[in-house]
């Protein structure tokens, strides 16, 4: 379909019917004389001639009457323009006074009320302007159908909006996807599982309420804080958004230590092998994640980062998999020990050395006469014996008071070497085979423990002339009860070692060295080190990380058409008791079918022309509001030019269809004389019809695309 053309079409239009019209007078000339030629078998002929030819008259008045018609369309659209244009020059003169930077507050607030009455005015008129009950402005430049007078042969004409959503906000960008407390607009049909999602995050509609130009507003979902659990909300996921927080509002509310607990968000149905949860590092600020590896830490705001758990390897939240974090169930506050010297920087100092033998199941005395308790010979590590070995003395059995040999006694000494508390016994001999020697010790000074907590330490032991037999415990130095950290035997050995306190109170640390004569042969001697000794206090993993662990996840699915609704499980657990919630991911596929609904406000208050600070140095720019009013008047005046020149278009097609309409009465008369020539009239009609109709949409096609874009706005002009 074309619109009716412009002056260019209008000329050739003029010249098409001057010279069919001298065709026509040609035509009825040879009519007239061969008249009396005619035979008697040819009026036949010229009765059907002349049936056809007053039916070309009667297309011929229809398509004058399409015409005039479209004519009254063009007048209706010319008065809605020039009544906007009206409007648009008042606010033009509104905009110009506001961007006096001299206006009070006041003033401008007053011309503000004026400028909006104006700006709602001009949309009403363009949205509402209407001939014979149809808008008459369009979106695709086809408002009305023209009939030519030729068959099966119309024009399609129309005025397309004018765009003016710049100056006054109508119609906004499309959107893909839904926001918590925004006003939303539907411009496209919706498919029924769109609708779903829609449905799901407001209140008061129902699936036949969302059609085009219905409102919603999106609702922010359940999650009372003052309710002790998990609240998690859905998540909208539009396929190719990648990467996403699960729930940046996770909230968890318990109260408890999650220590010795877990993690666990699972799609519990629908998943699919595209589905992928991450734990996303934070920025290593007070209150953040940071994911190392697969080490997860909380940044604490009074301890700082707290490594308080992993991503368990087989639910790693990877391609459908369920993702877990297994909390730690010993977590201590770095440097928060009261342990003095406790990594041996100081030599010996707050360490008492004792380099003799001590008999397990008997205190001690050290120098300054404190008495150290031991524990019993039945408390420490089980010894084994080398295969084939003889039966032990049962006076040796599990016992460390072998008797030792005089000729090579052991060298016991107590030093720091490297940074490192070292207890030696050098080489000796025992007098009887199997048997266990214990000695030297070194004992701490007392500190102050509160319960829970934890003391750490590293330690090696090494059997140099046979195994090794060690012991490393504290004792509460007002009841001597002992909790033993290092109770070891075997060749070699090291590691980290932990105890836990469980009463608060006053202790010292006490490490004996010791070796066990495992093969019988009666030389024996064993070393041990111990360094970094620390009495930690404990961290109880608060709902702050947990929640943050929450607020921390992603979710990513590489499908371009996943399922539509994934129910997902959420679990916190604290080594006890678990909470838990449910929430869902919706692939909410709006593909631009909603927009953020309109203010139907002006989009600049016609004052910030003079309180903005765009203009050079920070100052205001006056015409920031005024030249966007000039644009949409030349978008105006723009198409009352392009209306006029259709109006002329469609006058002068009328006027040569008269013409024609003329000149077939005519011929229909002189066919009624059965004298008429039938080849010759017949050959001229069809030919004036054929040329007619092809100058009517030479000029239709010359003007495709001429249109200009126009307004929304509503105020109604009758035809």
């Amino acid at each position: 379909m074309a619109n009716i053309g412009v002056a260019r079409a209008s000329i050739y239009a003029d010249l098409s019917a001057t010279k069919y019209e001298k065709e026509a007078i040609k035509a009825t000339e040879r009519i007239a004389k061969t008249r009396t030629k005619s035979s008697s078998g040819d009026q036949v002929s010229f009765s059907a001639m002349e049936d056809n030819l007053r039916l070309d008259i009667a297309a011929k008045s229809g398509a004058i009457r399409s015409m005039t018609t479209a004519q009254g369309y063009l007048v209706a659209t010319m008065n809605a323009l020039d009544s906007g244009d009206y409007i648009l020059k008042k606010l033009h003169d509104i905009a110009v006074q506001a961007s006096d930077g001299n206006k009070t507050s006041t003033e401008l607030s007053a011309l503000d009320v004026g400028a909006e009455i104006l700006g709602d005015e001009f949309h009403k008129l363009i949205t509402t302007a209407n001939f014979k009950g149809k808008p008459v402005f369009s979106e695709t430049n086809t408002n009305m159908k023209i009939g030519t007078g030729v068959q099966d042969t119309s024009i399609d004409i129309g005025i397309k909006q004018v765009e003016y959503d710049d100056l006054y906000d109508h119609i906004n960008s499309p959107e893909n996807s839904i926001t918590t407390g925004i006003t939303y607009e539907i411009t496209k049909p919706l498919t029924n599982d769109q609708k779903e999602t829609i449905l799901a995050r407001t209140s008061g509609l129902n699936a036949a309420q969302l059609v085009v130009g219905a409102q919603f507003t999106v609702i922010d979902q359940a999650a009372n804080p003052n309710t002790t659990g998990i609240h998690t909300r859905d998540l909208y996921y539009v396929d190719g958004n990648n990467t996403v927080i699960f729930d940046p509002t996770a909230i968890v509310s318990r109260n408890t230590d999650f220590k010795s607990g877990y993690l666990d968000i699972t799609i519990s149905n629908n998943a699919e092998a595209s589905d992928d949860f991450n734990i996303v590092s934070g920025n290593g600020l007070s209150g953040s994640i940071v994911k190392t590896g697969n080490a997860i830490s909380y940044v604490d705001p009074t301890h700082g980062s707290m490594n308080i758990g992993q991503i368990d390897p087989s639910r790693n939240g990877q391609n459908g998999q369920a993702l877990r974090i297994n909390f730690f169930d010993q977590i201590v506050i770095p440097n928060s020990s009261n342990i003095l010297n406790g990594d041996f920087s100081n030599g010996l100092a707050n360490w008492t050395a004792y380099a003799d033998r001590v008999n397990f199941g008997n205190n001690f005395t050290l120098a300054d006469g404190s008495s150290i308790p031991t524990p019993t010979d039945i408390q420490m590590a089980t010894v084994t014996y080398e295969e084939g070995s003889g039966n032990p003395d049962p006076s040796v059995l599990r016992n460390d008071n072998v008797p030792l040999s005089l000729s090579s006694p052991p060298s016991f000494a107590v030093n720091v070497i490297n940074g490192q508390l070292k207890l030696e016994q050098g080489r000796f001999s025992v007098q009887k085979g199997y048997g266990i020697v214990h000695g030297p010790a070194a004992v701490s000074d007392t500190f102050s423990a509160g319960t829970g907590d934890i003391l750490r330490l590293d330690y090696t032991a090494s059997g140099n002339h046979d195994d090794y037999h060690v012991a490393g415990y504290v004792f509460n130095t007002t009841t001597n009860a002992i909790t033993l950290a290092i109770n070891e035997t075997g060749e070699t050995g090291s590691g980290r070692k932990s105890v836990e306190i469980t009463q608060a109170g006053n202790y010292r640390f006490v490490f004996v060295n010791g070796t066990f004569d495992k093969s019988g042969g009666l030389v024996v001697g064993a070393d041990m080190t111990i360094d970094n000794i620390e009495s930690e206090n404990p961290y109880s993993i608060p709902d702050a990380a947990v929640q943050q662990l929450l607020r921390s996840t992603s979710y990513a699915s590489s499908s371009d058409n996943q399922n539509f609704v994934k129910d997902v499980s959420i679990a916190a657990n604290d080594g006890t008791n678990t909470i838990n919630d449910t929430s869902k991911i919706f692939n909410t596929e709006y593909e631009g079918k909603i927009m953020v609904a309109p203010t139907l406000n002006l989009e600049k208050p016609v004052s910030f022309g003079a309180t903005n600070s765009l203009g050079p140095s920070g100052a205001a720019d006056p015409s920031i509001v005024v030249s966007k009013i000039e644009e949409v008047q030349t978008r105006i005046g723009s198409a009352k030019a392009e209306a006029k020149a259709h109006y002329s278009v469609l006058e002068s097609a009328i006027e040569s269809s008269t013409d024609m309409r003329a000149q077939f009465f005519w011929g229909a008369d002189a066919i009624s004389d059965p004298e008429f020539f039938a080849d010759t009239a017949y050959s001229a009609k069809q030919q004036i019809m054929q040329n007619n109709a092809a100058a009517i949409l030479a000029q239709a096609n010359k003007s495709q695309g001429g249109l200009m874009q126009l307004v929304d706005s509503p105020n109604v002009i009758e035809a």
